[in-house]
């Protein structure tokens, strides 16, 4: 069994938790995905309820040696998740 929680293992448990058809779960996820994006890319933070918060980072170029000779890395941006407490405590448990 995988360790993966794929799209429709998803849509499955949001279906049988809340009762919302699977349909309509995915066309919830389709607009936060998008929305999250959007707002993401206008360097807002989007905070998810129990979850934590979506931010935005700007990580500067870098140039480096290795074995196989030097390199370098252009800017870039990234985006971090800051965990809610709630989910913090919750993988606490698991461990």
């Amino acid at each position: 069994m995988s360790d993966l929680l794929s799209r429709q293992d998803l849509l499955k448990k949001i279906e049988a938790l809340s009762g919302v058809p699977r349909r309509q779960a995915d066309d919830v996820l389709i607009a936060l995905a998008v929305i999250t994006g959007a707002a993401l890319a206008d360097d807002k933070t989007v905070r998810l309820p129990g979850i934590g918060d979506l931010k935005p980072k700007q990580v500067a170029a870098r140039a480096g040696v290795c074995a196989f000779g030097e390199y370098s890395k252009p800017a870039e941006r990234r985006v971090t998740l800051r965990p809610a407490k709630a989910l913090r405590e919750r993988i606490k448990l698991i461990l």
